[in-house]
């Protein structure tokens, strides 16, 4: 009678055991095909993603293209100086003075409205 409770306990427990590692087996294989997944998943993220190499690229690109904007910037403001400084000699020169600003101060008031006036005429302000 004992023999025949005894091997009715271990088939029992044998099922449980069965059981037990059945569900375990299920469980880790859906964890194996989730982190697959999700290994895929990144691996083509990370092949359509820039590389820091580009981004340095890039960068260096838009410095050297900064760079250049403000040496051309300056060099036109050089330039157009240089333009109005000749112009105003070739002007003196010609005994033509009509840009002389007045002495006194109020003249001086009415003379820049006016150039204000010329210029924004002109588009130039």
């Amino acid at each position: 009678m004992l023999s025949n409770e005894l091997s009715t306990y271990v088939a029992v427990f044998g099922a449980f055991n069965l059981a037990v590692l059945s569900i375990f087996a299920w469980r880790i294989a859906r964890m194996l095909a989730s982190s697959r997944a999700l290994a895929s998943y990144i691996h083509n993220q990370n092949k359509n993603a820039v590389s820091l190499r580009q981004i340095a690229e890039l960068s260096s690109e838009v410095t050297q293209l900064k760079d250049a904007y403000d040496a051309l910037l300056e060099s036109h403001k050089k330039l157009r100086s240089r333009i109005g400084m000749r112009k105003t000699r070739e002007k003196r020169s010609n005994g033509v003075d009509s840009d002389a600003v007045p002495a006194d101060e109020s003249a001086r008031v009415v003379y820049k409205n006016q150039l204000r006036a010329k210029l924004k005429q002109e588009g130039r302000l």
